[in-house]
């Protein structure tokens, strides 16, 4: 499957991939998760009629605010940051802001529901690298680096799925694909980190 539906979609995407070389990101922040995203976006797009037009440029920026404004703020920084670069990839004023309000609700820290079909792509695309193998990685580190050591951090991790659930639902997707393809991604997370921490908690009564 192609990544790109257009030719300034790959334009953008150099961009982009120059930004992250010169722009310090955290760690699940890398550029490899900006590609795994626009995996999911292209995927998603296809299986649910979205605009790849606006899907794809929105998965290529999504988090081009990260690095200066954290990742509670980066999503709606992100939807201003957006526009001057698209302008200047000959993007159009309707593109522009379609583009802009698709990055403005792919994360949590906008309380709004993604609205549009693209939203609702841009939004599980981000959350769909955050489950299986890929995403139980990257919770044990999302909390590592918070200092929770060892399986303290995969039970944090399970607390915040937890959360998702109740806040987004179970499971915690807008796309009838996402949902469909999450149950078993989740699933893994869960059983794996409930091993780890039924192993760990045998050792507890050394300390």
């Amino acid at each position: 499957m192609r990544f790109f539906t257009e030719s300034r979609q790959k334009v953008l995407f150099e961009f982009s991939k120059k930004y992250y070389k010169t722009h310090k990101f955290d760690y699940l922040h890398q550029f490899d998760h900006i590609l795994r995203v626009i995996w999911w976006t292209r995927f998603l797009s296809l299986k649910e009629r979205a605009d790849p037009s606006i899907t794809i440029p929105a998965a290529i920026l999504h988090d081009i605010a990260l690095s200066t404004f954290g990742d509670k703020l980066h999503a709606k920084a992100g939807s201003k940051m957006c526009k001057p670069i698209l302008k200047k990839f000959s993007y159009n004023e309707t593109e522009i802001e379609k583009i802009s309000e698709t990055i403005s609700m792919h994360s949590t820290d906008d309380p709004r529901p993604p609205k549009t079909i693209e939203a609702r792509v841009l939004f599980d695309s981000d959350k769909l690298d955050a489950t299986g193998p890929i995403g139980l990685h990257r919770w044990f580190f999302e909390y590592a680096r918070y200092g929770y050591k060892n399986y303290k951090a995969v039970q944090k991790s399970l607390e915040c799925l937890s959360e998702w659930k109740k806040k987004y639902g179970n499971p915690p997707f807008f796309t009838k694909t996402a949902k469909k393809i999450s149950i078993g991604r989740i699933r893994y997370i869960e059983r794996i980190f409930k091993e780890i921490i039924a192993d760990g908690k045998k050792f507890e009564n050394l300390q």
